[in-house]
């Protein structure tokens, strides 16, 4: 009895010690759980760490911006930079200075010639005068605008004038008896003529135009109805066959100050004067497809030449010649040159 008695005692705790057993492996268990989960805890928060990435994505962007930038903004300063800084006339190579014809003469023949002071806007101080004993005496006649930047005779009587009013405004004026009276102002139309307010442009086919660019036109000469010749403050001379639309250029001639041209053979000859080496005067030259041709020399006896002062004309085999006041001719093709 007692020994059956004490099996089930023994029993009873044997089943005591497994239940022990048993809660003491859940508790384990339990704690591996937890251990893991706060593991998964921390990778979470590692996996929100990426927000350096965020950082360092943001900091190539802003350097790219910069470089585009400041590349971007060099060449603008350096173009801006050449465009303030054009050609000057005063350096032009050979004539110490170059500046816009003040005076031109025209001639009609040897013994007949126009002239004309241009004057400016607003000051005005045009003035006119025409001469028919080869330019020994010159008559004075009334000018029919303030400014003048173009004569056109076509005999002693006729002529007309592109001039301008005091406030630059273009206009076309005309006079068949020898400058005594004017026909009424129009429109310039397609007429030729320097510009009146801008020297760096010309009124050619009803448009303004800069043959030179941002360089001075010192004299235009026109050709035909459509072609003309211009002559730019460095002596390169340009030309145009289509009223202006398109000018290339035919060559430079350093020292240059004075334009005149006429059609023979069915080409164009510019005769220029101006400064040379090898001439105590001023050295008449003539170009035609490009190829100059020194012609003469005017001895002017060491009279001083202002730029701008000088003007010239072609007629047939006589060359006309102002130079300040004065006026100086030739008779055999711009070879030898005297007072008149």
């Amino acid at each position: 009895m007692t020994a059956a008695r004490g099996r089930p005692r023994l029993t009873l705790v044997a089943l005591v010690i497994l239940l022990l057993v048993d809660v003491a492996l859940i508790a384990i268990a339990y704690r591996g759980v937890s251990g893991d989960q706060a593991q998964r805890g921390t990778a979470s928060s590692a996996s929100t760490t990426p927000s350096p990435v965020t950082t360092a994505s943001s900091t190539p962007a802003t350097t790219a911006t910069t470089t585009t930038t400041t590349a971007s903004s060099t060449p603008a300063t350096t173009a801006t930079t050449t465009a303030t800084a054009p050609p000057s006339a005063s350096t032009s190579p050979g004539t110490g200075e170059a500046r816009p014809l003040s005076q031109v003469v025209v001639a009609v023949n040897g013994d007949t010639a126009w002239r004309i002071t241009v004057g400016a806007c607003p000051a005005g101080g045009a003035a006119i005068a025409s001469s028919g004993d080869g330019g020994k005496t010159w008559r004075t006649r009334t000018s029919p605008s303030p400014v003048l930047v173009r004569v056109q005779p076509t005999d002693a009587s006729k002529a007309f004038v592109v001039g301008a009013t005091k406030e630059c405004g273009m206009e076309l004026r005309s006079t068949g008896d020898a400058g005594a009276t004017w026909a009424p102002s129009t429109g310039v139309g397609d007429a030729w003529a320097r510009d009146a307010a801008d020297a760096t442009k010309v009124r050619a086919g009803n448009r303004r135009v800069a043959p030179c660019g941002s360089r001075a036109v010192l004299d235009l000469v026109r050709a035909s109805a459509r072609a003309a010749e211009a002559l730019c403050a460095d002596g390169e001379l340009k030309e145009s066959a289509d009223e202006g639309a398109t000018w290339t250029s035919v060559g430079r001639l350093p020292g240059a100050m004075a334009l005149d041209n006429r059609l023979e053979n069915g080409a164009v000859t510019a005769y220029l004067v101006g400064r040379s080496a090898g001439c105590a005067g001023l050295t008449l030259t003539s170009v035609r497809s490009g190829t100059p041709t020194t012609l003469g020399c005017a001895d002017l006896g060491g009279s001083p030449v202002a730029a701008g002062s000088v003007s010239i004309s072609v007629a047939g085999n006589d060359g006309w010649l102002l130079v300040g006041d004065a006026t100086w001719r030739s008779r055999d093709g711009l070879r030898t040159w005297s007072k008149a």
